[in-house]
């Protein structure tokens, strides 16, 4: 699965991003729209401004860490009727807590990904809306090129479903 199979951006999406465009995830994600020909909105993240943001600039994918979501949620110029334009919030950054993530799919927006990785290595799986609903608290499947696997305290891989350390590695990385 790539990444732009995994996060579809299209020319005319307008992607919010309020990460440093000088760390990997903000230049990764800038770099990706700007490829896929989509219009980029560079913000630093307030909540005021960004829910502003959304509604006049016709946002239609933002990326947030879960913090960020609940600051959103949170904010007394929250009104849902002016997120119309969002068809999609990726997360990164931090797991994506059950009450966070239900309020968001409820108040902000219905489709939501969340990626998991590593600032030295990038992203390394992705979870779509889809994925979500199967399983609402994975971080989805491995990237194309990222290997993935949960091993034990001596590095042996383990079964589905078993408790143990990540191990993965990326070209980038």
């Amino acid at each position: 699965l790539s990444l732009p199979d995994a996060i579809p951006i299209y020319p005319d999406d307008v992607n919010l991003t309020v990460f440093p465009a000088f760390g990997r995830v903000g230049l990764g994600l800038l770099l990706m729209s700007l490829v896929m020909g989509a219009r980029n909105v560079l913000a630093n993240f307030e909540p005021a401004d960004t829910l502003r943001l959304i509604h006049d600039e016709g946002v239609t994918f933002a990326w947030l860490v879960p913090t960020m979501a609940a600051l959103l949620l949170g904010a007394e110029t929250l009104q849902p009727e002016n997120l119309r334009s969002l068809r999609g919030i990726g997360f990164v950054g931090a797991t994506l807590p059950p009450a966070i993530r239900d309020q968001t799919l409820a108040r902000l927006c219905p489709r939501i990904y969340e990626g998991y990785g590593l600032q030295e290595m990038g992203m390394l799986t992705m979870s779509s809306p889809e994925d979500r609903l199967r399983k609402p608290d994975s971080v989805g499947v491995p990237l194309l090129f990222a290997e993935v696997r949960i091993a034990d305290g001596h590095g042996r891989t383990l079964p589905p479903g078993s408790v143990g350390e990540i191990i993965a590695r990326t070209p980038n990385g």
